[in-house]
Formats: C-alpha cells, structure tokens, sequence
C-alpha cells in the first residue's frame, strides 16, 4: 500500500472509528431535498398501473419511489425528561423505504433516460418527480459501452449526516450504497426488471456532467435498470458539458475544513485504477464443528412493506433454525463480499437447535461453523446486542485490496457491508421477524474474531422478535405483488 493511499486511510480510520463527541448542532444541519426549482419537471406515476405499466416512465417512478421516495410516516411518542412518554403526545415524522443512519439521508439520485424525452434528470423525492439538469441522452456519456434502458448515479452530500456523526458520516454513507443496491435488487425482482449496481467508473467526468463540486457532492455508485437497449447514437461528452445546466436551489456546503480525514480519504479514492480488480483470496475457514442450516426459500421483495427497525427493540424469545437459515442463506446467495476476502459471522444468543456462541458462515456447506462456546455475558449483555436472538457481521479488511483498487477499496468494502445489512433486513421482515442496523465499530465483536489479524466487523445486523412497538410506521404507499406471491415470500408455513 503506497503511502499516498495510506496516509488518507489510516487517518479516517482513525478519525471516523464512531460518531462525534459531544451535543449535536442542528442549527447546522443542512436541507433535507435538493432541489432546481426552475427546471422542468416530469411527474412521476405512483404505481405502475393500466397500459402505462410497461413505459420506462412508469418503471422509473416505482424503483425511485422505493429507493429514495418518500413511503411512511412515523408517529413517535414525545418524552418528557425522565424520558418516559408524554400520554397523547407525538411527533411526525417522514421516512422512505430503505434505511439510512438517523434518517437524515444523504444519498441523492440522478437519472439518465433516453425516452422519452431524452435528458439528464434529478430525482425529487419530496414531489416524487424528475428535474431536468440538462437535455440530450447521457446514457453514453456516464456508462459507455453498455446501453441499458436508464442510468441512476447515486451521490452523497457529505454534510447532510456529517453535520451529526462528523467523519464517522462517511462509513455510514459508503455503507447506504449498498443498501441502496440490496434494497435495488428486491425492487427489480418486483417490477420484473434488473439493477446492477457498479462503483467503476470516471469519477471526475461523472461530477461534470451532474455539475456537482466533489468537496460538496459526489458520486458513489451507479445503478444500470433493464436489460440491455439497442445501442443509440447518443451525443459526445463534449456535446452534453458544453450545454448549460439547471442551477440547484442551494449548493451544499464543502467538507474540505469541516471534515478533513472525510475529505482527504475521498479525494484520494477519486483516482480510479485502470482496472477495478476486487477479488482477493478468502482466508481459511476455522476448524470446529458444523452445524446444518435449513434451506429455506425466501423472496426479498416481499419483504419491503413490513421492514422497519423495532423502536423499543426485541422482545428475549427465541427465533426457529429455519428462520436463520433462511435469513443467512439470501444473505449470502451471490454475495460479492465473499469474492473480496470478507466473511459472514454469527453471533447465536436464541436459536432453537443451535447452542449460543459464536459462528462462522460456510458458504459452501450453509452451516455455521462453531467458533466458541457459549456467549460471554459482557457479549450477552452488551447494549448493542440487547434481546436480539442473534447477530449476523460482515467482517472484512480494509487494507486487503489498496494494492490493487487504491482508496477506493473502502467504498467496496462498506458498500459490500450494506447489501448483508439490507437483504438481511428484508429477508428477516418477510420471515415475519424484525432487525435492527447498527453501524458502529463494537471492539468487544471483534475481540472475538480470533487469529483474524487485519479484519474488523464492519457492521452488525441484530435479529429477533419485536417488542410492541410504541412508535406507529405507516406505509404511505403500499407495495403491488404479482398475482400469487404471499406476503411471507418464502417456504415457511404461515
């Protein structure tokens, strides 16, 4: 690893271990929408219904209504300061469908479309529409060489979770990623169409073309939606920068001074290698003994609609081997991680069959491989893990792939983190059980990984039975199934 990587790196990691110290300064946090209140927009449909069902409009409108839109509201009990509830008492509060760290959502969504109406368009969750930035078809310019139906690139605006978690912000926004691309996947499977997720691309000329400053805003991922198209004669690069573009109501504030290690480490991340090669050897699997999952079939788009995390957290019962087996097997189905070193853990406190302790996940043979006996009580009784009835963690390196990949090899590694966090999720909610996201590094985790020099648990998916619930989540709007699929979405009788 150069040093010119490194030096950014260990910095961050450093920095960026846990969220700031201290209370928080709202009065510095910035706007929850961005918005070009003078472009043209196109409105969205808020279902694909009726013979408009099959236009790439309609497809557009339900996929970024799913993954950026604005689909529940939340009344939270207002606590007095004791912290008991106030009886009658409650806040609103607006969520979308996938999770985001403090549900302060920095991601923003772009889309290029060649029809109709070809352009470059920002996605404006409040009105659930399109902002046209600039005319003329982009798909060329920001993906050239694989022509698809519509390009979506996800940026981050460093301030709008920074001003609250400081450089701990940028883990939490390199992790959505990959929620975005799990929560992605389940939504294609829905609408019958495809979304693949990619982090290779030109970072420099992406930020052009959007006219975003990357001290400010910038470019994580892009999503390619369908299948492939029929190559287009598509303007040049040039063509499309030299047209001027809709100006944003406010630019958000750059990070340069106000997050350095941030700023320094996705700087240097931009430089992108001539080939992005992420794959690196898995390291041995322990020895111990090897306990069987069951294999259960379960279907991650149904589990969109009853996916939250549990506000008042789990209630001390215990889940079935089937639902975990279930769980852990979708996870892992395909899962990219495992072609980049990283691994999956298990944390087992109440599972009927399995005996607590800590676990590793065989992809091969789907069993856990016993690690230890039993769970230390400063384990069990961590506020962390809590009633949950057990704990899947992706653990991975940071270090493994900065020959290869560069800086950039942190945003795969937590982008890989994200999609275990958000299938797990989906795939607990259509098992009928609940899970909760903690992103935080946990050193008593990683105490327990032993022999695992370099590698750290980057997250941890909690699992269980949910107490009831004190903070009501309404779904605004609900989620279409084809005709025939259960709500459960898998082989579990009901």
């Amino acid at each position: 690893m150069s040093a010119d990587i490194g030096s950014p790196l260990a910095r961050f990691l450093d920095r960026g271990r846990r969220p700031a110290d201290g209370p928080i300064d709202w009065n510095a946090a910035p706007e929850r929408y961005k918005r070009y209140p003078e472009a043209e927009r196109v409105h969205l449909p808020w279902a694909e219904e009726g013979a408009e069902a099959a236009s790439i409009r309609s497809l557009m409108g339900a996929l970024l209504l799913e993954l950026c839109g604005i689909t529940r509201l939340m009344w939270i009990p207002v606590l007095d300061r004791e912290g008991a509830p106030r009886p009658g008492e409650f806040k609103v509060q607006h969520g979308r469908s996938a999770p985001s760290g403090g549900a302060l959502y920095p991601l923003e969504a772009y889309v290029a479309v060649g029809n109709p109406g070809p352009g470059l368009y920002h996605y404006d969750p409040a009105h659930h529409c399109l902002e046209l930035l600039r005319t003329g078809d982009h798909r060329g310019a920001l993906a050239p060489g694989a022509p698809v139906p519509a390009v979506v690139v996800l940026t981050t605006r460093f301030w709008r979770n920074g001003f609250k978690y400081g450089e701990f912000g940028y883990r939490l926004q390199t992790q959505e990623i990959g929620v975005l691309a799990a929560h992605g996947e389940a939504i294609a499977a829905r609408l019958g169409t495809t979304v693949d997720t990619r982090l290779d691309f030109v970072d420099e000329s992406v930020h052009a073309l959007l006219d975003v400053d990357p001290r400010a805003e910038a470019a994580l991922a892009m999503m390619f939606v369908g299948d492939e198209a029929a190559a287009a004669s598509t303007p040049s690069y040039r063509e499309l920068i030299d047209l001027a573009p809709a100006s944003a109501l406010r630019r958000a504030p750059t990070i340069t001074d106000r997050l350095p290690a941030m700023a320094a480490l996705h700087a240097a991340s931009m430089t992108p290698p001539d080939d992005l090669v992420t794959e690196s050897a898995p390291y041995p699997m322990e020895s111990g003994r090897a306990v069987t999952l069951p294999s259960v079939r379960v279907s991650l788009d149904a589990g969109i609609p009853g996916r939250s995390s549990p506000a008042d957290g789990f209630r001390p019962r215990s889940i079935d081997a089937a639902q975990l087996g279930g769980l852990i097997g979708t996870v892992a189905d395909g899962w990219a991680g495992f072609g980049r070193g990283s691994a999956l853990y298990c944390l087992v406190a109440r599972v009927e069959g399995i005996a607590p302790g800590m676990y590793r996940y065989d992809p091969a043979q789907h069993a856990l491989v016993e690690i230890t006996v039993g769970v230390d009580e400063s384990i069990r009784c961590h506020p962390v893990v809590g009633e949950a009835a057990a704990v899947l963690l992706p653990v991975g390196d940071f270090l493994a792939g900065t020959d290869t990949v560069g800086a950039r090899w942190y945003r795969i590694v937590q982008a890989d983190a994200g999609v275990v966090l958000q299938r797990g999720a989906l795939a607990a909610a259509a098992l009928g059980l609940a899970a909760r996201i903690y992103s935080g590094e946990s050193p008593d985790f990683t105490d327990y990984f032993g022999g695992m020099a370099g590698r750290t648990a980057l997250a941890a998916l909690l699992i269980g039975k949910p107490r009831a619930v004190s903070t009501l989540d309404h779904r605004i709007h609900p989620v279409r199934y084809p005709a025939g699929k259960t709500r459960a979405g898998s082989d579990l009788p009901e």
